[in-house]
This record gives structure tokens, sequence and C-alpha cells, in this order.
């Protein structure tokens, strides 16, 4: 069976106050315990944390404990990402009112992208954020879908 975007429904945080539009996929609200968005039925496997990049900079800081314990929580998720709005050169040159250095912001989420292994990308604008979580659901569905159907078949093969 060909999985659509369509036939997905992707699960918003119920503490998301502007939620992105995924459409084409269906959307549901609910409370996520580790993760802003994921997929209805692969809620362990798949996980998008959203974060607004002036609130990444405080993160390095203040939020430090609590955004380190969200992305221990989503290390075991194969399919794991944060979506920045913002970009990478914003960090790289203060461009922020916060007196934090460049340098240690940019260092500390090189760390933690080592660490716990979720990859940060900084989308920009709200649509390519947007848009970068939609097909990053739906693709990480699509891959782990597809691995559970063939590893299904090979059980059904060697039980015939």
């Amino acid at each position: 069976m060909k999985l659509k975007p369509e036939n997905l429904t992707a699960l918003i945080d119920n503490r998301e106050q502007t939620p992105f539009d995924l459409k084409p996929m269906m959307t549901e609200r609910a409370t996520t315990a580790k993760a802003d968005y994921s997929v209805k039925g692969f809620e362990d496997l798949i996980a998008v944390e959203r974060k607004e990049f002036i609130d990444l900079v405080g993160y390095t800081t203040t939020g430090r404990c609590r955004f380190e314990r969200e992305q221990l929580r989503m290390k075991a998720y194969p399919s794991k990402c944060v979506v920045i709005k913002g970009g990478w050169s914003q960090l790289a040159t203060g461009s922020y009112r916060s007196q934090v250095n460049p340098l240690s912001v940019t260092h500390t989420i090189a760390i933690w992208i080592s660490r716990y292994g979720a990859p940060f990308q900084f989308c920009g604008r709200w649509e390519f954020a947007q848009d970068l979580t939609q097909y990053f659901l739906f693709s990480s569905a699509k891959r782990i879908h597809g691995y559970l159907e063939n590893s299904f078949t090979d059980i059904l093969r060697q039980a015939s």
C-alpha cells in the first residue's frame, strides 16, 4: 500500500499556540508527552520539536536544563528534529537582543546535536519551517511504514 500524506494524521500538541498548517495531512490536537508534532500511530517513533529563534537563545542559558531534558526524551526516537524559525547566521552574528556571546550559543547547539542526535533545522521563515515539518513527518512515517510492511512480509514468507 502506498502511503500518502492525506492518509496520515499529524498530532499537534495542545500547548502549541499557533500550530502549523500541515495540509494535506489531517491534524488532531493531542497532549503529546515528548514533542510538539508527531504522526498518529507513530507517536513513539517520530518527534518534531518547534522552537522560536529567540527562545532558542534563551535555552542556551536560563532554560538550558529544561531544554536538555526535552532533548534527552527525544533521543530514543528514530526520526526526530528541532525546527527553528530563524537562521544560523542570526545566531553566529549575535543578531538578537540577549548579551549572550554568539559563540557560546552556536557551540552549545553543536554540543546538543552531537549529544542528543536531533538535527536542528534552521528554516528562516514561518512558511519554510511549516513546510519542512509537514514533509519531515510524512517522509518519516513513509520510511517507517515501509520498514514495518517489509518486515511483516518477511515474517509471513518465513512462516509459510
